[in-house]
């Protein structure tokens, strides 16, 4: 279970990544680089969930014991527990960078508006 929604969210981030365009609902889109931070925390449990599995399976082959049901459970416990806090942290994420953006834009809607202080002025000539 865990591993799929891994999967999907890894393939979600893949697309964010490579598109640089988050959808947030409604006619909320981040876009850029924030976008892409955002795709990168989407790929990132997928990848320390299967490191924590290979830290596990090393240190239990260096010790000589085979898994057991307790060892497969605090496992899933903690690919359970990175998976919810990347998500968490991708749309908490989402949603400040989406602010920081939307600011930004109507920044730049409103200073284009004004005339530039350092352009020319017509001489009086």
């Amino acid at each position: 279970m865990v591993l799929a929604s891994e999967a999907i969210l890894f393939i979600y981030g893949i697309v964010v990544l490579v598109r640089g365009k988050m959808d947030l609902g409604s006619d909320r889109v981040l876009r850029g680089a924030f976008a892409r931070v955002c795709g990168f925390m989407g790929v990132v449990p997928l990848g320390f969930g299967l490191s924590a599995g290979f830290v596990l399976g090393i240190v239990l082959g260096a010790s000589g014991r085979q898994p057991t049901r307790k060892d497969t459970a605090a496992l899933s416990a903690v690919e359970f527990l990175i998976f919810g806090v990347c998500l968490i942290l991708t749309f908490v994420l989402a949603s400040v960078f989406w602010r920081i953006q939307r600011r930004r834009d109507d920044g730049a809607a409103i200073g284009s508006e004004q005339p530039n202080p350092g352009a020319e002025r017509p001489s009086d000539n």
